[in-house]
């Protein structure tokens, strides 16, 4: 009965996180989307051309208009290029041994972007297998995709040199990409319940039943 109870409906970690990074990468759109909603409400509410030149430069890093491609949103004020696009150049200049131009690196800073929406799903799909996954999965994803925020855009990327100071940036802008990693925290998680239940899983776990019982 022991080994029943454990198996039935569970999920192999290795499973989960490949779940996990397919719905880090759904996820990611999701954050995409919501960047290119707000700033869109954004501009048309803009009255002043500062504010009106931050909505348009959120819309390119959103990946609207031609030639963009989506990208976080940069750190700070002082920065228009996204961490994405500076671990790309950083990434450039060891390989090349000098900066990537702009079409080059815009595209593969977005590809910096799905790829850390990714790893992250695999750590979300993973601790959904443990003790932890009530806590993990609170708020239906949200609470991780503010541990996201905290631990990636507010601590590691400042340590590691792809972005400013957390004080060096507008509440603002603090209060903007917050909300766009609770939009992907609520995408990731969405992505895996219905891969979840889709019928290809279902059959899985009956067939999984009836070799056990």
């Amino acid at each position: 009965m022991r080994i029943q109870r454990i198996t039935i409906g569970e999920t192999s970690t290795s499973r989960a996180a490949f779940t996990g990074a397919v719905g880090g990468l759904v996820g990611t759109a999701v954050m995409v989307a919501f960047m290119a909603s707000w700033s869109r409400a954004a501009l048309a509410m803009a009255q002043k051309p500062a504010d009106k030149h931050e909505a348009r430069r959120r819309l390119a890093n959103a990946g609207v208009g031609k030639g963009q491609w989506p990208q976080g949103e940069p750190r700070s004020h002082h920065h228009e290029r996204a961490e994405s696009e500076r671990a790309a150049d950083k990434l450039g200049q060891i390989v090349t041994g000098s900066r990537l131009p702009t079409h080059t690196r815009r595209p593969l800073g977005t590809v910096f972007h799905f790829a850390f929406g990714a790893a992250a799903g695999m750590v979300y799909g993973a601790l959904s297998t443990t003790r932890m996954r009530p806590l993990v999965q609170s708020g239906h994803g949200t609470l991780f995709g503010t541990a996201v925020w905290l631990m990636g855009d507010e601590i590691a990327m400042p340590l590691i040199g792809f972005g400013d100071p957390p004080q060096r940036t507008p509440l603002r802008r603090h209060a903007y990409v917050l909300a766009a990693h609770l939009a992907f925290g609520a995408g990731l998680h969405t992505a895996m319940r219905v891969m979840a239940v889709s019928p290809t899983n279902r059959a899985s776990r009956t067939a999984r039943h009836r070799a056990i019982t």
